[in-house]
């Protein structure tokens, strides 16, 4: 009977899907592995390559010179606790950017700042949720050198942060600065009997996340982002009527102006637009954290970040600066994006070589995806091993890791719709 069934399934799943009956199988799925395998090693020989910039002995920018900038709406009760380690960076003030509707709110928030750091924080309106309008209003305030973008949510966990991310800027070539970002989570949620499904794949989300901002950046100095969680840039660069212009009414395929994505024009502007170089900080010290969602919010937060992926990677490739102009100065990063814009291909041609192969060679088919489920119980055995309170919704980690098949269809088919999703932004009400 578990013969005949067996029988009947194979026959009924490689007719539907026209699996052909190939003795080139193998080879063909040898072939596609051992080109990710020297894919993986060209990764590996860049990332172990980086160096982060040290802290100068006698740095020509300090803490004075940077105005962080910080747009909000809806914002969370974490955010007195954020604005206290900004400040214990010591900048040089706060611009803090909201709309009338949130104004009385984000002043409370602000109040329990202690003197002399409050006098450090402005809070300017914007007729209405706009982050671009919000960011174009606070660079237009911000009187330093420097300009840190920072989103509402973040936390610096030290006060050595902004000098970390202040050092690549010494040198002169340098227009922009990112470092790695972690999930923030409080100590009171690691415990796997409270700890939910949607943090678990929002820690795997940020679970190595600056392995590879280091291995694109170290191959050849393009960087696809800087996520905006936190932004350093000159301020020259942003201070100016053509970029409040181009940033303010940014359109794809001709559609309406773009509100989110702030972070992709930004790292545009600076390195393919203007021409200076961009650096990543890499290192413990310069390391953000943000707040994640413990709800199905994270799941609209997933969808936005992969629609300005998309958004990136179209607009990087085919407008500006176009294929063969980013080939010739960044062609690790034209592959990079070039293969992530085809990934689903990618991994269609991993499946249909295995079922071709398992279709003619049953034993050699069984033991490839023994060997595939082996490797696959390495990486999550690795991950429990550092978050030991995610064992328990490890599953969530795993689903997390294959949204992708349903994220990429989504994020491509409304690639021009980027509301802010996890935040009111419905229009002031009185």
């Amino acid at each position: 009977m578990a013969f005949m069934a067996v029988r009947i399934f194979k026959k009924v799943w490689y007719d539907a899907f026209l699996i052909p009956d190939s003795p080139l199988g193998p080879v063909e799925l040898a072939l596609l592995n051992l080109y990710d395998r020297r894919e993986k090693r060209l990764a590996n020989k860049y990332h172990s390559e980086y160096k982060p910039t040290p802290l100068p002995d006698n740095p020509t920018l300090t803490s004075e010179d940077v105005s962080i900038i910080v747009p909000t709406i809806d914002t969370e009760d974490t955010f007195t606790e954020c604005l206290r380690l900004w400040l214990a960076n010591k900048p040089k003030e706060i611009i803090v950017v909201t709309i009338p509707r949130d104004l009385a709110r984000v002043q409370q928030l602000v109040q329990p700042i202690a003197q002399p750091d409050f006098d450090k924080i402005q809070v300017l309106t914007v007729p209405e949720a706009n982050k671009r309008a919000q960011l174009i209003r606070g660079i237009q305030a911000a009187t330093g050198t420097i300009l840190s973008l920072v989103d509402d949510d973040v936390f610096w966990p030290h006060d050595m942060v902004l000098p970390y991310l202040l050092a690549p800027f010494e040198d002169k070539k340098v227009g922009a600065c990112g470092g790695p970002q972690k999930a923030h989570l409080d100590d009171c949620r690691k415990d796997e009997n409270v700890i939910t499904p949607w943090e678990v794949a929002a820690l795997r989300a940020f679970d190595g996340h600056g392995n590879h901002l280091v291995t694109r950046f170290k191959a050849d100095g393009g960087v696809w982002c800087l996520v905006g969680r936190t932004i350093f840039v000159r301020a020259e660069i942003l201070q100016n009527e053509a970029f409040y212009h181009d940033f303010a009414n940014e359109v794809f395929m001709a559609g309406k102006a773009l509100n989110t994505g702030d972070d992709v024009f930004i790292t545009r502007w600076v390195q393919h637009v203007m021409g200076w170089a961009l650096a990543i900080q890499d290192c413990p010290e310069a390391t953000v954290t943000t707040t994640i969602k413990s709800d199905a919010g994270f799941a609209k937060q997933m969808l936005r970040w992969r629609r300005n992926l998309f958004l990136m990677i179209l607009t990087h490739l085919f407008m500006d600066p176009g294929w063969f102009a980013l080939r010739r100065k960044y062609p690790y990063m034209a592959k990079k994006m070039l293969g992530r814009l085809f990934r689903w291909l990618h991994n269609l041609y991993y499946l249909i070589f295995f079922l071709t192969t398992i279709k003619r060679y049953n034993l050699l088919g069984v033991l490839i995806l023994a060997w595939w489920v082996f490797q696959k119980y390495r990486t999550y055995k690795s991950f429990v091993e550092r978050y030991p309170y995610c064992r328990k919704h490890i599953w969530a980690a795993v689903l997390y890791d294959y949204s992708w098949i349903v994220l990429d269809f989504l994020a491509l088919v409304t690639v021009d719709y980027d509301d802010w999703l996890t935040r009111n932004d419905a229009p002031n009400r009185g």
